[in-house]
């Protein structure tokens, strides 16, 4: 086994794929209370290629943030609870019906603030429906990398709303409340320089 220890500017996001934990070869044992988790669960089954492509672009995100984000395909062993622990649920079709939202909202981040904890959703069929919005934009854009697209920038946003300071939207950048798609394609949709500042010291001062 492992032993892992994080630095305070470090996000792990733990995949769970289709509902089975895969990816990993060996169990590892993280230093948990160096670490924020996002623990996100994917209840709408989506491919693993589109989960693979999504970690891509949150992981580029992040480090240009300054933040490393470790998005792995498993779950680690817990010798205690994470210091920081965040659940992101890839929700169905009718969870978007039940909370009668519209076609727009890929997410909705549920902040629970001094608990060191919090929620949000990413709507899977909005996903798609944008994805194969960015396909028109792109015609050389599969339907995996697509969807992979969608999804890998609205899990940053709402990461984002769980880790910074302020609930709101940005005018530019990742926490935008519209993305440019052919700006996110080719890789400019970013935190910005004050955001990546709020973001490594709220886990500092989560950490502390």
């Amino acid at each position: 086994m492992t032993n892992y220890r994080r630095n305070a500017s470090t996000v792990l996001l733990f995949w769970m794929a289709g509902g089975h934990l895969c990816g990993l070869a060996e169990a590892e044992t993280i230093n948990s209370d160096r670490a924020i988790v996002v623990r996100v669960e994917d209840k709408a089954d989506l491919p693993l290629e589109v989960l693979n492509f999504a970690r891509n672009h949150v992981e580029r995100i992040f480090t240009e943030a300054g933040v490393q984000i470790l998005v792995e395909l498993d779950l680690p062993t817990w010798s205690d609870p994470p210091a920081v622990e965040f659940t992101l649920v890839l929700a169905p079709e009718n969870l978007v019906r039940e909370m009668s939202l519209g076609q727009q909202v890929l997410g909705l981040a549920l902040r629970d603030d001094g608990r060191n904890s919090g929620r949000a959703y990413i709507f899977a069929s909005n996903v798609d429906r944008h994805a194969e919005r960015a396909r028109g934009e792109i015609p050389y854009l599969n339907r995996e990398r697509a969807r992979g697209l969608i999804l890998g920038h609205a899990v940053a946003h709402e990461v984002g709303h769980l880790l910074l300071p302020t609930s709101g939207h940005a005018s530019n950048g990742v926490m935008q409340p519209e993305i440019s798609v052919t700006e996110a394609f080719y890789g400019h949709v970013r935190f910005t320089p004050e955001e990546g500042i709020a973001i490594r010291d709220a886990l500092d001062r989560a950490l502390e």
